[in-house]
């Protein structure tokens, strides 16, 4: 089973490295994100995840696949790579470190850490 390393870093107040590698963590590419372009998302959360009837996480989701992706298209070339086994995505935050792991058109996630 292929695993593709995200690690996502702030710098600063404005952006965030998001380095990314599959095998050898020394051959490893890097961007910087800025940070506004999903802002909204995190300043409503409280207000729009955290109440009775929360806004479809699709929707969070789908952006936040979006901020990750648009680099350089890293995860849409990931799963659109066949692969037999499946795919890990682990994403190591600084504080959790979270695995995906895509079977056929299903995610699963664990939490490590």
């Amino acid at each position: 089973m292929k695993i593709l390393h995200i690690s996502l870093k702030e710098q600063g107040k404005d952006y965030v490295s998001l380095r990314y590698f599959w095998d050898n963590p020394t051959n490893y590419k890097e961007h910087k994100l800025p940070i506004a372009e999903i802002k909204q998302l995190s300043d409503g959360a409280e207000t729009d995840y955290y109440t009775r009837i929360p806004v479809d996480y699709s929707v969070t989701g789908q952006a936040l696949y979006n901020w990750l992706d648009k680099s350089d298209r890293l995860l849409a070339n990931a799963l659109n790579q066949p692969r037999q086994q499946g795919l890990v995505i682990a994403i190591a935050t600084g504080v959790v470190t979270r695995w995906y792991t895509c079977t056929g058109d299903r995610f699963y996630l664990s939490k490590i850490n």
